[in-house]
């Protein structure tokens, strides 16, 4: 059986699967595993390609297989650089992602197919470059070309082989040789196990008998980062800091909660340890950037934002970063439609990147191809709110009220309870249209999900009131609001509001005018039962009380 503590073990991968393989790799060098990865391993200046050459002489590489993986350049030609070594199987052990489809020659017709249509492609625009830049392009096909030879080899060694999945790394381990006792059983139950409240109990314990162990309080505080308690993940972070000072992701995580609690100056010098310790993780250099884009220190946020592309050409996050800049801080459009487009190219699903450039689409006036990129998202995924919105509003600011209506109606199928939205439809349509069916639709259909929900009833009170001026409609949704369930704030606002319009209220009638102040009274009195320091409900009752009228 191998030993992976003794030998350098090389983890392949994509990088849009870093998130993933960021857990086998904590997994691993948690238990003393000696692994190497590009985005630690490689020198700024150095040179990927000759780092990837070096792979060959890992003991042991664990390849991560997905979709990305077997569609990136990057990847296969390191594959490519190991089948040079005839013993290349003898080394490798195969992770295999959720959704990954190899087993069939359907699925790798799919994948020959694929480098066969690069290759071509690539081929044909050889055809139209310089004398000058034919040796680089020259180089990139050559190497397309054994990709296209060999996917074929490579998929059917790879499934010939025992393949591992994420939810049988134990399974790895062993095979590994990798002693079980580099971290105590207790937190790696922890660790391992899928139900969140079960890991949290197990992690509990551990801490109770090891409180001083980093990674355990590390595992902790990225917790608490998960539920937004920054206070809470800061006070683990600094005790794990203090017992481990050179835990970089530790410095990482403790600049990010500094920059949550709006700590920006703490945030920068955090994060410019981080680098001190590891000066090849793009993830640091991002988080310094944001940080420094808080602070106004522009220059050095784009100089940050750039070494992280460096570090990591292929994520299509850091590229929509520099988009994001470039779109909102610098104000350079070209540069941040190019950078968004290059994000998109890599990952055609960072649905937020396609909605910046489709909503930098629409202020520059191209209409037609914003609303393309908004419906390509929204196909995809009908819950991708800030799309929705950008495309209703698209939609109500060129005329196409229908088209928003339409789109409004099969969002509330997915969303009913969504009721910022809702009325965010109703407020904008009744800016170009009178309130008409194309409202009252929306109305109807959110009823059909809400009619016993205080706070839908009291937004359509509100709508009727202020949007549609019929205080009659506005009353029945008020009053069936404070009948459901309703707060402090909401009895307070409906006293006010039958108290202010009385006379527009058909229903109540002049001569009912003492029990109306009985009734707004006890609607005062109830709110100051729910809340006693609410002082809005003081003040209205004192108001009604001194009216003599």
């Amino acid at each position: 059986m191998e030993n992976a503590n003794s030998n350098k073990v090389f983890i392949s991968y994509s990088h849009k699967n870093t998130n993933q393989v960021d857990l086998f790799d904590r997994f691993l060098r948690g238990r003393g595993v000696n692994t190497m990865r590009d985005v630690r391993d490689v020198k700024f200046m150095d040179s990927i390609t000759a780092f990837m050459d070096k792979i060959t002489q890992a003991d042991l590489v664990l390849i991560v297989l997905s979709p990305d993986y077997l569609k990136s350049y990057y990847c296969l030609y390191e594959i490519i650089e190991l089948m040079r070594d005839k013993k290349y199987l003898d080394k490798i052990h195969p992770i295999v992602l959720k959704n990954t489809k190899i087993f069939r020659e359907e699925d790798k017709l799919e994948y020959i197919k694929y480098w066969t249509e690069k290759y071509n492609n690539l081929y044909k625009k050889c055809e139209k470059l310089s004398f000058d830049e034919i040796p680089a392009a020259a180089s990139k096909l050559k190497k397309i070309r054994l990709i296209r030879l060999y996917i074929g080899e490579f998929l059917d060694d790879i499934t010939s082989r025992k393949l591992y999945t994420e939810d049988n790394l134990m399974e790895l381990v062993n095979t590994l040789g990798i002693p079980e006792l580099s971290m105590p059983p207790l937190f790696l139950d922890a660790i391992q196990t899928k139900d969140k409240k079960q890991r949290e109990v197990l992690l509990e314990k551990f801490l109770v008998k090891n409180p001083d162990n980093s990674f355990a309080l590390l595992t902790k505080a990225e917790a608490e980062i998960a539920r937004k308690e920054y206070l809470k993940a800061e006070v683990y972070l600094v005790k794990a800091i203090q017992n481990a000072p050179n835990m970089w992701i530790a410095w990482v995580r403790l600049g990010q909660v500094e920059f949550e609690l709006k700590k920006y100056i703490e945030s920068e010098q955090i994060y410019l340890k981080a680098i001190e310790i590891n000066d090849e993780n793009p993830e640091i250099y991002v988080g310094l950037a944001l940080t420094q884009k808080e602070m106004g220190k522009l220059e050095d946020a784009l100089n940050n934002f750039q070494i992280s592309i460096k570090l990591d050409p292929e994520n299509s996050q850091w590229y929509h970063n520099l988009g994001l800049f470039y779109d909102i801080e610098l104000n350079n459009t070209d540069l941040a439609i190019k950078n968004y487009e290059k994000a998109i190219m890599l990952n055609p699903k960072n649905y937020e990147c396609i909605n910046n450039l489709a909503t930098l689409k629409n202020q520059l006036g191209f209409i037609n191809e914003a609303e393309g990129l908004f419906l390509s998202i929204i196909t995809e995924n009908p819950l991708h709110l800030n799309s929705t919105k950008n495309l209703i509003e698209l939609y109500i600011e060129n005329n196409k009220c229908y088209q928003a209506k339409d789109l409004m109606m099969n969002y509330i199928h997915f969303q009913p309870k969504d009721f910022d939205m809702i009325f965010s439809y109703l407020h904008r349509i009744s800016k170009v249209r009178e309130v008409d069916k194309l409202s009252y639709e929306i109305i109807e259909l959110s009823s059909k999900y809400n009619s016993k929900d205080s706070l839908f009833n009291f937004g359509l009170g509100e709508y009727f009131e202020d949007i549609v001026n019929d205080y009659e409609k506005a009353n029945k949704y008020y009053f069936k609001a404070i009948s459901l369930n309703p707060n402090s704030d909401m009895l307070v606002d409906y006293t006010l509001f039958l108290y202010e319009n009385k006379n527009k209220i058909p229903s109540i009638k002049p001569y009912e005018d003492i029990m109306l102040r009985v009734r707004l009274l006890a609607y005062l009195k109830r709110a100051m039962v729910l809340d006693k320091e609410n002082e809005r409900a003081y003040f209205v009752r004192n108001k009604i009380l001194n009216d003599k009228k």
